[in-house]
């Protein structure tokens, strides 16, 4: 999908960079340093990189998260307006292009990252970093980690917004019918995933359904359904009770 998204979005606000990549495990690039080596010349670890891209919405959301410096949050009503219209038109750039999104959330909406300055000054500094020790207190064998780096958010402007990740993304087939196992669990699923067949035969309304609660989230600052557990039914009742109450 990245190589198909690459060659034909040109939108500004869909990500193309390759969020994903390969990297093995270092003791074995190292045959012979140690005896255990052999077993880890075939290990990968499957490595998704996003900060690049910019901090997501739900970050910038987050009454949690520590953005007391940043002159930029809360973000003002019309900011707010601005994203949400890029959003739309991030995700109409993918329609246009025959693919599904399949995953739209504010935690896959970034902000621009910081400028160039910010970053020079960031990466200046050591990052703060933890000895491991095992629950007996002691070092971990050298074939496992022994320090770990805490992640820093890198800051943002609030310039734009970019659609990102890729991995529910998907090509519809015309006649095709696509059941709940397609998309992913996080989010609230589509009406016609809860109810008769469980199946969808329109891919790109369900792009339309994950648009509707980002809109919701940015326009009131807050998710519109909180799912409260039970069963296909007893969620779907959640939602005809949520849209009444706008009405």
């Amino acid at each position: 999908m990245s190589k198909y998204m690459t060659k034909h979005c040109r939108s500004p606000i869909v990500s193309t960079l390759r969020d994903s990549c390969i990297i093995p495990h270092h003791l074995g690039e190292t045959p012979g340093a140690h005896p255990k080596t052999k077993n880890f010349e075939q290990l990968f670890f499957q490595a998704l990189v996003y900060p690049a891209t910019g901090t997501c919405m739900r970050h910038c959301a987050d009454e949690m998260e520590n953005y007391s410096g940043n002159p930029d949050i809360p973000f003002t009503l019309s900011r707010w307006q601005t994203y949400g219209s890029q959003v739309v038109e991030g995700l109409c750039a993918l329609h246009r292009i025959g693919v599904v999104h399949g995953d739209v959330h504010l935690g896959n909406v970034t902000v621009a990252p910081p400028s160039d300055n910010h970053l020079t000054c960031l990466l200046a500094r050591l990052p703060l970093e933890r000895e491991i020790r095992t629950i007996t207190k002691h070092l971990p064998p050298p074939w496992m980690p022994r320090r770990s780096t805490e992640p820093e958010d890198i800051g943002f402007t609030p310039s734009s917004l970019r659609l990102i990740d890729f991995g529910f993304s998907f090509l519809p087939k015309p006649n095709t019918f696509y059941k709940a196992d397609k998309f992913p669990k996080g989010t609230p699923p589509p009406p016609e995933l809860l109810a008769g067949q469980r199946m969808a035969d329109q891919p790109f309304k369900m792009d339309s359904w994950f648009l509707y609660h980002v809109m919701y989230a940015i326009l009131t600052d807050g998710p519109h359904f909180v799912p409260r557990g039970g069963n296909d039914e007893g969620l779907l009742n959640e939602y005809s009770l949520a849209i009444e109450a706008l009405c």
